[in-house]
């Protein structure tokens, strides 16, 4: 059993020797020793008197009364209760047959009699002068007092705090209470015969963590004293954590193309974004636009679109100019994508062009030695967009004709004469066709054709 600090007790015997009508040094005559039993003292005796004594602790403010029970089989059975009455040290004497195996017990009780603190030991009261230590046990039988849980406060998606007002024990002082804690996701499911968590004493709140999002609790707080005793209270709390909170960024690829629209205006256009939370007629587009490459500034989107917008009209431009542009996807939690995908193209004058290149189409394919098959064919020419401002559109099939001309596989860059494609698979013939767009957007609508098996 676990010893808690009481006293300890300091049994001295005193070498007095009082005769009672008996002889001779008879062990069980009438011969009689006064013994003292001193309290919570923490002093050296004389040397005259006593053996030195020990430190001792002084006696609880919870001990009300102390019982003193000294017996033997040949002896009268001597029994005396004090009150402490608040005092820290106690002495009280008695007169003890000299005899073996004296029992001397000391009993600590609180205001209501419960014994609280006990202990015994056996000694042979002689005429020799003995020293002994009575270490005390906690037998505290009472739980403490105590209200339940009283609040449950700051709750997020993973945790909340359980707040509650001290305990009071009849032995524990407050700050020496635990407080057992009892969760469940289900009203009245607490397991109450092991707590969830445990407080260092002393506590009036608890922060429990590492919960999940958009769940009820349900929570009994309990009071355990320095014995172990425990409250039998069943006032329980609940609350439910707020949903989980959106942290990812939209997955997007960027702005896929900006085309002239009419004088001043370009238009830029995009796949959409797909989000783990924000649907996407609900993710909105932030446009970024510079005078010069990787000029943007991304602290401060040039334009935002509505909501699920594909495309966006960016007007009143100077003509000449060439922008550059971002475009970045941003959910409904604020979560932004961190894309650099950039596109450009210069505002035209006012003369609209409406005619697409003039473009001989593929001209021939070869395989190169990692793999990839490269594509060629002679510069495209047009009436406004210069060669080296012309892109180039790869159509790719996997039969005769099999291409989707409303989208491109793959797009080159300005200028561009040839394109290496990759990933593709063996043993597959593939189909191509090559079309230039200018600046304005037009695209040339030539057939030619060429296969080549990979």
């Amino acid at each position: 059993m676990k010893r808690h600090r009481f006293i300890p007790i300091l049994a001295v015997l005193l070498a007095f020797q009082i005769g009672c009508g008996g002889g001779g040094g008879s062990s069980s005559g009438n011969y009689t020793t006064t013994v003292r039993i001193v309290l919570g003292e923490s002093k050296s005796a004389s040397q005259e008197t006593y053996l030195p004594l020990q430190e001792t602790s002084q006696i609880p403010t919870s001990v009300y009364q102390i019982r003193f029970t000294i017996s033997a089989p040949d002896m009268e059975t001597i029994q005396r209760v004090v009150t402490v009455a608040g005092r820290t040290t106690l002495t009280e004497s008695f007169e003890i047959p000299i005899g073996p195996n004296r029992r001397f017990l000391v009993e600590a009780l609180d205001s209501a009699g419960h014994v609280i603190f006990r202990g015994e030991v056996y000694a042979h009261v002689g005429s020799v002068p003995l020293s002994l230590t009575i270490n005390t046990v906690n037998t505290d039988p009472v739980s403490p007092v105590f209200s339940g849980l009283s609040g449950i406060t700051n709750i997020t998606s993973t945790s909340l705090i359980l707040s509650w007002s001290p305990a009071e024990d009849n032995v524990s002082a407050q700050d020496k209470i635990q407080y057992l804690i009892y969760m469940s996701t289900n009203a009245g499911g607490q397991n109450f015969s092991t707590p969830t968590f445990t407080t260092t004493a002393g506590a009036t709140s608890y922060s429990v963590t590492q919960l999940s999002p958009s769940t009820p609790y349900y929570f009994v707080v309990r009071a355990k004293d320095e014995k172990g005793n425990t409250d039998g209270n069943t006032v329980e709390g609940s609350g439910t954590t707020a949903a989980a909170q959106d942290t990812t960024a939209p997955v997007f690829a960027g702005l896929g193309s900006v085309s002239f629209l009419v004088t001043g205006t370009l238009r830029l256009s995009w796949s959409p974004a797909t989000d783990d939370w924000t649907s996407q007629n609900q993710i909105r587009y932030l446009i970024y636009m510079a005078t010069s490459a990787g000029g943007q500034n991304f602290s401060s989107p040039t334009f935002t679109t509505d909501p699920g917008a594909t495309s966006y009209d960016v007007a009143n431009l100077t003509y000449g100019q060439r922008y550059y542009f971002v475009v970045r996807a941003r959910d409904e939690a604020g979560n932004v994508d961190s894309n650099t995908v950039e596109n450009s193209e210069v505002v035209l004058s006012q003369i609209i062009d409406l005619l697409p290149p003039v473009f001989g189409g593929l001209e021939n394919i070869g395989l190169l030695q990692d793999g990839a098959i490269r594509l060629f064919w002679s510069a495209a020419t047009d009436n406004v967009t210069a060669q080296d401002q012309i892109r180039y559109l790869i159509y790719i099939a996997t039969s005769p004709g099999g291409q989707d001309f409303s989208s491109p596989g793959f797009t080159s860059e300005p200028g561009a004469t040839l394109y290496d494609v990759t990933g593709l698979s063996s043993d597959q013939t593939y189909y191509f066709v090559v079309r230039a767009r200018d600046e304005a957007g037009n695209i040339d609508s030539n057939t030619v054709e060429i296969p080549f098996v990979y």
